[in-house]
Formats: structure tokens, sequence, C-alpha cells
């Protein structure tokens, strides 16, 4: 990937440090809030939509090991074709894909959302315009409300 994107390989590990970190951190909120826990998480993002699939197989029962996992994986969501795997790697596709799974969750949004963008759109210019009095203003208005009459207040104008 370094070589890839032309990135520091020191960069691209500290990044998928990070990214892993986010994702358990996504994985062990998700179970604090009462969701089933998924095993595997395929992020999307393409046609201006987001899309999240969460997977729930058990990936521990060892029927499949990682290579063939990878293999399956790059087979369904990059749409590598068929004839470009080794007769190993199509035997286990196949085999997989025969497999009864358990039904992923899948989140999709559009990346932008014109609503959701216009709202935040609104709280920036009102954070924007909104000017922040200082404690030292905040106590001459209180020592002018409680100690100026108010008529001489509002002659003062």
């Amino acid at each position: 990937m370094p070589v890839r994107f032309g990135i520091d390989e020191n960069q691209y590990i500290n990044l998928a440090d990070n990214l892993y970190a986010e994702i358990k951190k996504l994985r062990n909120l998700s179970i604090e809030n009462g969701e089933k826990p998924w095993s595997n998480i395929t992020i999307i993002i393409e046609k201006q939509r987001y899309r999240v699939i969460y997977g729930y197989e058990d990936l521990t029962l060892g029927e499949f090991d990682g290579n063939t996992m990878k293999a399956v994986w790059a087979y369904k969501n990059l749409e590598e074709p068929y004839a470009s795997f080794n007769r190993e790697e199509r035997i286990m596709i196949d085999k997989y894909e025969k497999k009864t799974k358990p039904e992923p969750n899948i989140f999709e949004m559009p990346l932008y959302n014109k609503e959701i963008n216009k709202k935040l759109y609104k709280v920036k210019s009102l954070e924007d315009s909104l000017e922040f009095v200082t404690e030292a203003k905040i106590e001459e208005m209180e020592f002018i409300k409680t100690h100026i009459p108010k008529s001489q207040i509002l002659s003062s104008k």
C-alpha cells in the first residue's frame, strides 16, 4: 500500500494501527449499546454513498483460514475476476458461497446529505455570529443592574 499510494511505510503502519484501534472502539461501543457483536466490518465509499456492512460469521470455527477469507473478500467486494484466483482459492470461494451465513447488517447513507449539511451550515453560521461576553463585562453589567437606579440607566442613552 505505501508504494501504491506514495506514502511512507511508517506513516502507513501508523494509520493502519489507528484505524484498527477505532474499529475496536466502534465494536465495543456497539456491544455496550446492546447490539449483537459483529465479527467483521467492510466500509465502502462509492458513487457518493457510504456503506458499512457488519458481518456476524463465526470466524473462529477454522473451516476457512485467513488467506481464504481474504480471497473471498476480494472476490465479493473488489470484484476480482474469478479466473484470477488459483484453483485452491476457487474451490474455497465456491465452498464459502454455498455455506449458510448469518445475514449481515448494512448501514448506508449518502456521503453528502444536503439536509444534514444545511443544518450543520446553519449551526456554524450561528456560532460565527455569536459574540462572547467577557467575565469583566458580565461583572460590569451585574454592577449596573444592582447599583445604578433604573432611571439613571434609561436616561444615560
